[in-house]
């Protein structure tokens, strides 16, 4: 008869409905954000539109999170799910510099225009800090022992993103402006 360990052992891992299931939650969070522009619209549509995201984008979290929630309690999967929940962490500093913009934007306009390049230098300079631990979660999940490659990947596309969260705000603000909100000095 096998022991409990040499079945752990034998059984492969979840890694890959782990993955789905971080990227479950990540797609619901991002739906849940976006929809909140199109509900703030005068246009009907528009509304619609963004009452739709928002419950899918719930629906879309709620099941992410559960299916972490209900993996983490199997001890074969638990350690995956943490790797991959800790690996959503390499979102966070794009994800402050893309919430910054507004704040300078419709807060300080004038002289948060001389905060930009601090915050961009202090987002790249956290993501170059903040992939090491990520790329620690990365190397686990993907069972490699290359923690260096996963790191420089991770903090060159940290930092494409935090170079690309002000054109992306850019964009949205012609976004509002077509829906018909006024921005800028216009």
């Amino acid at each position: 008869m096998a022991t409990p360990d040499a079945l752990q052992t034998k059984t492969p891992p979840a890694t890959g409905v782990v993955i789905l299931s971080a990227l479950a939650l990540l797609a619901g969070a991002s739906g849940l954000t976006l929809s909140l522009a199109f509900l703030a619209s005068a246009d009907y549509l528009d509304f619609i539109a963004g009452a739709v995201g928002f419950i899918v984008g719930g629906v879309l979290f709620a099941v992410g999170l559960l299916s972490l929630a209900m993996q983490s309690r199997s001890p074969r999967i638990a350690q995956t799910a943490a790797d991959a929940s800790m690996c959503l962490l390499a979102l966070l500093p794009p994800l402050v510099a893309l919430l910054t913009w507004p704040v300078i934007y419709f807060g300080l306009f004038i002289p948060g225009f001389v905060l930009i390049p601090a915050v961009v230098i202090a987002c790249v300079a956290w993501s170059w800090n903040q992939s090491r631990t990520v790329a620690k979660h990365l190397s686990a999940l993907f069972r490699s022992n290359d923690v260096a490659l996963f790191r420089g990947i991770l903090f060159t596309m940290q930092a494409v993103a935090v170079l690309a969260s002000w054109p992306l705000f850019i964009e949205f603000l012609d976004l509002l402006a077509s829906m018909g909100y006024k921005v800028g000095w216009g």
